[in-house]
């Protein structure tokens, strides 16, 4: 940044072409890692009964509808807490591997490193 600056280069320019393409790789990890533990927390807020109210359906309040009946229909609970685990773990395992992708070649893991 310091040789951008002192070859007369804006702030704008320093900004956009060298700190930001930096930034997007973390940022994007943060962000489908926070989607995974949002989309446990809304389930477990709609398990409890402190979600979505009655004429809307969340997986959290799927799964608490279906408690009494777990022992005639077990498919009930399995269906919607598989598909709230199978979900957070796309998403984080999608933005782990576009957050590598963002970050360029150099930081990407290749066979020698393995």
């Amino acid at each position: 940044m310091d040789a951008a600056r002192v070859l007369g280069c804006s702030p704008r320019f320093v900004i956009f072409r060298h700190v930001l393409p930096h930034l997007a790789a973390p940022i994007l990890g943060q962000a489908t890692l926070r989607f995974g533990h949002l989309l446990i927390s809304v389930g477990a807020l709609s398990y409890l009964g402190l979600g979505v109210q009655p004429p809307q359906s969340d997986w959290g309040s799927m799964l608490a509808a279906a408690q009494p009946f777990a022992d005639r229909a077990p498919l009930g609970i399995l269906a919607p807490g598989l598909v709230i685990f199978t979900v957070a773990l796309c998403v984080t395992l999608l933005g782990q591997r576009a957050a590598h992708m963002a970050a360029g070649p150099l930081l990407l893991p290749t066979a020698a490193d393995t």
